[in-house]
């Protein structure tokens, strides 16, 4: 059985015309920060199969784009498949992406904070 891993992951993606991007967010109970940029990101995990699986959705604020991620984790790794709707009318971009947990959040259920 996975269960999602709450802390800061890294994120590779590789779109269909062959340009590709990384960037560090941090999941902690379906919510998804991104220190890069203006990006707001909400996540489902679906926990109890093996492997788990997830949808991710990241808005870019400043190029006014909205990206979608489905995929499958399992322990440290999750990947699978996203599309960008991007608001100019262009073309649809897909892709791929992979993402490893690169470090533990450990969530006090008994304050507002988190300690790390």
């Amino acid at each position: 059985m996975s269960t999602i891993n709450n802390g800061t992951w890294r994120f590779i993606q590789k779109w269909s015309d062959s340009s590709h991007y990384s960037f560090n967010a941090t999941l902690i109970n379906g919510t998804l920060t991104i220190n890069d940029g203006e990006f707001f990101g909400t996540y489902t995990a679906l926990d109890g199969a093996n492997p788990g699986q997830i949808a991710i959705a990241i808005a870019d604020f400043t190029n006014r784009t909205i990206t979608s991620y489905v995929g499958n984790y399992q322990g440290n790794l999750m990947g699978g498949q996203m599309v960008g709707a991007p608001d100019n009318g262009s073309a649809t971009p897909k892709g791929v992406w992979t993402a490893f947990h690169i470090s533990i959040l450990e969530i006090n259920e008994g304050s507002y904070g988190i300690e790390v």
